[in-house]
């Protein structure tokens, strides 16, 4: 057992003792100015971070209404789904709960989305744009509504270390945004203890726990951000000393070399890249410094991101969904938003050159960088994705000619010594023709829903691409994890010149089988012709 593994046990114990004997969990008490200071803070943090001249004309917001309607379980399906929550589900201590042994009809997806408190976000935009203290008051109360409806270390809302992650980005940030608002001075004590429990949960539970390793960077800026919070003391340079050198190490687990996301679905990559961006943004004016090679990879990942964007700035879209950006900026709720993370790298380095901006990546921009930063962005020529691109670290093919844009995986699903929300969707692929979907793939809506759909949803059998005799791809471990990846992915041959595209790619997974077969498959497009076509070979078996 790990140092943090042995921590973490001696965290949940403390934490076990005090809830069975009917007590509070104490929180560490620092230094008595670092609570005495939490409104100067917020204060300087917000002109560190915050570049939106709030003199300038505001820009029209027509769901305003809406986002100030909105409360904690208004939105991601979470009033349907919650006539399905086991009710002891709500006191129970969130370690003690196995969610493989959910009942079907129950997505806890749906109560950690609502639990990343995006609408507060969304608030504290508003209240920064408008000035109108109706969205500050709003933001303050779902805070403490919160808060009061999930207690520390109980219920679903502190088991997901992805989620809780994200709302700690979301409860910072949005804090940082309201400071010098009355409606926050009468509650910065309780917002003070708010944010430090989220801190000593990610702090003792965070890291080694994570589900996904391609984005423990999570957890990471989530510690940096509670870091730079509490500044003043020991507790907090420790986290931001740590979280530093966390990010430093995870961002070369959440890439290739080539800029490539590690994790398996396509939604991952854009959070992952939302990750590391919001890391570097928050630390431009900040002492501590992300490295060099930090930022060589995070521009080579923004470029490989760039590439994959479609005309209309859509974004490739294979394996499982995710429901909610890290910072939402106004976006629609249930979608992640890839315009985001286009804009704020378009922005951080001046040297990309593909723009297509709606109000949330406007706003985006605004906030992290400024109105100059947008008034440039928002002014350079769109690229037409036309060129076919190979990314064999991360094994994705793109080939693309007149209106003809397939995205290929061809890449092994399991990385190396670690878990993944995986599918068995080697050599799958998504078609468009003339900026429209032609073949997609299904992915599943749900990891916890309906678990045996989930489980069938991953195989090969659900994918654009073939299987032989019934055979697997791959061995599933529960709703996210596979244990074996049987693939072996080889590639045999990419060429791109003037005349074709063509890929040839080869796996070993039906070896396994009683009759051995080896497959391969090619993908060519006739520049000449405009044709795209799809060939199958097996290798073996009997005649």
């Amino acid at each position: 057992m790990n140092l943090f593994n042995l921590r973490s046990k001696f965290f949940r114990r403390e934490v076990e003792s005090r809830l069975y004997s009917g007590k509070k969990y104490q929180l560490p008490k620092l230094e008595k100015k670092v609570r005495e200071n939490f409104p100067v803070q917020l204060a300087r943090l917000k002109e560190e971070i915050v570049k939106i001249n709030i003199t300038q004309e505001s820009p029209e917001f027509p769901e305003a209404d809406a986002i100030l309607g909105k409360s904690y379980g208004s939105y991601y399906h979470y009033n349907e789904n919650l006539a399905n929550l086991p009710p002891e589900l709500g006191n129970k201590i969130a370690w003690k709960i196995n969610l493989e042994n959910l009942p079907n009809g129950f997505d806890p997806v749906a109560v950690w989305a609502n639990g990343t408190l995006a609408y507060v976000f969304d608030l504290s935009i508003l209240a920064l744009y408008t000035g109108d203290e109706k969205y500050a008051g709003k933001a303050v109360k779902e805070i403490l509504s919160f808060d009061e409806e999930n207690p520390f270390c109980t219920g679903l809302n502190w088991l997901s270390v992805d989620f809780a992650a994200i709302r700690t980005v979301n409860l910072i940030l949005s804090v940082v945004n309201l400071s010098g608002t009355t409606e926050l001075s009468g509650s910065t004590d309780r917002i003070y203890d708010i944010i430090l429990a989220h801190s000593v949960w990610l702090d003792n539970m965070g890291e080694g726990t994570e589900e996904l390793p391609a984005n423990q960077g999570l957890v990471s800026l989530a510690l940096l951000l509670c870091g730079i919070v509490f500044e003043e003391s020991p507790y907090g340079k420790r986290l931001l000393f740590e979280s530093l050198k966390r990010l430093e190490r995870d961002i070369y687990g959440a890439f290739y070399a080539d800029g490539t996301s590690k994790a398996h679905s396509t939604d991952r990559h854009i959070l992952a890249l939302e990750i590391y961006l919001t890391a570097a943004l928050i630390l431009r004016q900040h002492k501590a410094q992300l490295s060099e090679g930090y930022k060589k990879l995070l521009r080579e990942a923004c470029r490989t991101f760039q590439s994959y964007l479609r005309n209309d700035g859509t974004f490739p879209n294979l394996g499982d969904a995710f429901p909610v950006n890290l910072l939402n900026f106004l976006s629609p709720y249930n979608n992640i938003n890839p315009t985001i993370v286009m804009a704020l790298a378009l922005g951080y380095f001046e040297d990309l050159n593909r723009v297509n901006l709606d109000l949330p990546s406007r706003l985006a921009t605004d906030y992290f960088l400024g109105g100059q930063v947008l008034s440039r962005v928002a002014g350079r020529g769109q690229i037409s994705s036309g060129d076919s691109l190979a990314y064999r670290s991360g094994g994705y093919f793109l080939i693309r000619e007149a209106g003809i844009n397939a995205f290929i995986k061809a890449g092994e699903s399991l990385s190396k010594g670690s878990v993944s929300a995986a599918h068995g969707d080697l050599f799958g692929f998504e078609l468009w023709y003339k900026d429209k979907p032609f073949i997609v793939d299904n992915g599943t809506y749900s990891y916890f829903f309906d678990k045996t759909l989930r489980d069938k949803l991953r195989t090969v059998l659900y994918h654009n691409t073939f299987y032989v005799d019934g055979g697997k791809l791959l061995e599933v471990a529960g709703s996210l994890g596979i244990r074996q990846d049987y693939t072996q992915p080889k590639i045999l041959e990419w060429e791109d010149n003037s005349l074709e595209t063509r890929l040839v790619c080869q796996h070993y997974a039906f070896v396994r089988l009683l009759d051995p077969v080896i497959s391969k498959r090619t993908f060519q497009l006739d520049k000449q012709e405009n044709k795209f076509w799809v060939k199958d070979e097996f290798y073996g078996g009997q005649p």
